[in-house]
């Protein structure tokens, strides 16, 4: 009888030591130590998002030991009281902290996150040329970009990430490309999957005002003109030219009305096109071929000029000279003054010019640019 008293004895002993035990540990996952722990971090996040988990114990907590796991994401790295995490799985996903030994007993805390799905930002509207000069123009964007999305510049790079140039503020184009704005959402990082663009030549647009010189003689036609950024070629920066067929060295473009010579002249004018009358100053307009010759006392030809017929628009002047008895000896070839103005004057010096002029290697050092008669001695 007293041996079976010592058995009921133990076997209770052994009951209320696994029951005490079983009591701590019930109290340990509901925190029977009264102790808390919070977690923190981001708990909206986009797939592919990588974030970082923290727990945090309450005063009087100590956590020894613990274990995370997490459902829609991967850990890529973890500690006692931290966690990273790479969220894969769109959807409601939660973080479970384990503390499985801390001074009061085992711990577990859940936090719930949502996972959203990445969805890239529209592509900006096509951006517009607000004005543009020979050597730059200035881009602006077209309208506002969506809540939550930034637009940027991206230069002539199609595909770039680039956050230096603001999509709201103007860009500055100083090359001839294809230029780029893309968008970037905010929250998430996500670029849009194309970029709007538009395209500039710089070169053609903007520049000087040019007039037309046809006549060259460096003044412009104030009636035809360009606008470039270089000179085109018989083009001059001014509009000087009042007369633009005519070639001359006045200002105003226009020769002065031709003032002939004090002496015998018979002077022709011969129109190009049907004319009624002739004008009183032809000199400017090549509508009329102009020739005259001057006569010495005796009607004998001194010298022939056609007023303003070389290709430089010079006269072409021929001189005549005659020998001691009056007879016409020698007939030189015509030539051209190496100077403008005195359009269809006699020229004194037109035996000297006409040598100098066929002097040269162009007319292979002519020193005798005349044809000579041999004239009988009268009886």
């Amino acid at each position: 009888m007293k041996k079976h008293i010592i058995n009921t004895i133990v076997t209770c002993l052994v009951v209320l030591f696994s029951v005490q035990q079983l009591s701590a540990q019930k109290g340990g996952i509901g925190g029977g130590g009264g102790g808390t722990i919070t977690i923190s971090g981001s708990n909206n996040v986009y797939q592919n998002d990588t974030k970082t988990y923290t727990a945090t114990p309450s005063s009087g907590l100590s956590i020894y030991q613990s274990l995370w796991s997490v459902t829609g994401g991967t850990i890529q790295s973890q500690s006692t009281t931290s966690v990273t995490i790479v969220w894969t799985t769109t959807g409601n996903q939660t973080i479970t902290f384990e503390a499985t030994q801390t001074n009061q007993g085992y711990m577990q805390e859940n936090y719930a996150v949502t996972v959203s799905a990445l969805v890239a930002p529209p592509t900006p509207n096509t951006p517009i040329i607000a004005s543009q000069n020979c050597s730059s123009a200035t881009l602006t964007s077209n309208g506002n970009p969506p809540s939550g999305v930034t637009w940027y510049w991206q230069g002539t790079n199609s595909s770039g990430t680039s956050t230096s140039y603001h999509g709201t503020g103007n860009y500055t184009a100083s090359s001839t490309g294809t230029y780029y704005i893309r968008a970037r959402n905010n929250t998430s990082g996500l670029w849009s999957a194309g970029s709007a663009s538009v395209s500039v030549t710089l070169g053609i647009i903007g520049g000087t005002t040019w007039y037309a010189d046809y006549d060259g003689d460096g003044k412009g036609d104030p009636n035809d003109s360009v606008v470039q950024c270089g000179q085109p070629a018989n083009f001059v920066s001014n509009s000087n030219d009042l007369c633009p067929n005519d070639n001359s060295s006045n200002s105003n473009g226009c020769s002065s009305p031709i003032s002939l010579s004090n002496e015998n002249y018979v002077y022709n004018i011969t129109p190009q096109v049907a004319v009624t009358s002739i004008p009183s100053n032809v000199n400017t307009n090549n509508d009329y071929l102009k020739t005259i010759t001057y006569f010495d006392g005796l009607g004998r030809v001194k010298q022939s000029i056609a007023i303003r017929q070389s290709p430089t628009q010079k006269d072409i002047i021929t001189h005549s000279e005659y020998n001691s008895l009056g007879q016409l000896e020698k007939e030189y070839l015509p030539y051209v003054p190496t100077t403008t103005g005195s359009d269809g004057l006699f020229r004194t010096n037109a035996l000297t010019s006409t040598n100098s002029f066929y002097n040269t290697a162009t007319y292979q050092n002519t020193t005798n640019p005349y044809s000579q008669k041999t004239i009988e001695a009268s009886p």
